[in-house]
């Protein structure tokens, strides 16, 4: 995503094809574009105060120092001292919650299935999510300019059919 946005800068440089949902987990830059905001966004948080204010001073630095291009280090405690942010009092790593992995799970084994449905609902769009919901299959396909649409679908023996498009 940084070689495109230095190549070409504007929203579609930040935007992942191919898998919309992953540009809006951890550091969301898309954000930028869409609200003027960069959007923090991770499953470990905590109450504890001292971590909460150095998880947020650690945040700041890093969004200024992109701002200002600096090139940082991938590995957390080089990328900490770099930032003069504080190196240790951080939110433990948590694993993956279940219902996350399996939503995920969902949303591979289906998006190949539904791509071709997807883009005639949708032309050029992304399937952003996919829910069960009761009379059928939630899909939500993004257009090119992040608007949201919903339908709900069904799968039949062959082919699907769609049952109706929600607000």
């Amino acid at each position: 995503m940084r070689s495109e946005f230095v190549v070409n800068p504007g929203p579609r440089a930040v935007r992942y094809r191919g898998r919309p949902q992953s540009h809006r987990c951890g550091i969301n830059t898309a954000a930028w574009f869409d609200v003027g905001t960069v959007e923090i966004r991770y499953a470990n948080g905590t109450m504890n105060y001292v971590e909460i204010l150095n998880t947020v001073e650690l945040y700041l630095r890093f969004v200024a120092a992109i701002g200002a291009d600096r090139k940082l280090s991938r590995d957390p405690y080089s990328l900490a001292i770099e930032l003069e942010a504080p190196v240790k009092g951080y939110p433990a790593p948590i694993p993956l919650p279940r219902w996350y992995q399996e939503r995920t799970w969902l949303d591979e084994a289906m998006i190949p299935a539904l791509t071709t449905l997807a883009n005639e609902l949708v032309p050029d769009g992304e399937i952003h999510h996919v829910l069960p919901v009761a009379d059928g299959i939630l899909l939500a396909i993004e257009n090119n300019e992040g608007k949201l649409s919903k339908y709900v679908v069904q799968p039949p023996a062959e082919g699907w059919k769609l049952i109706r498009k929600t607000l």
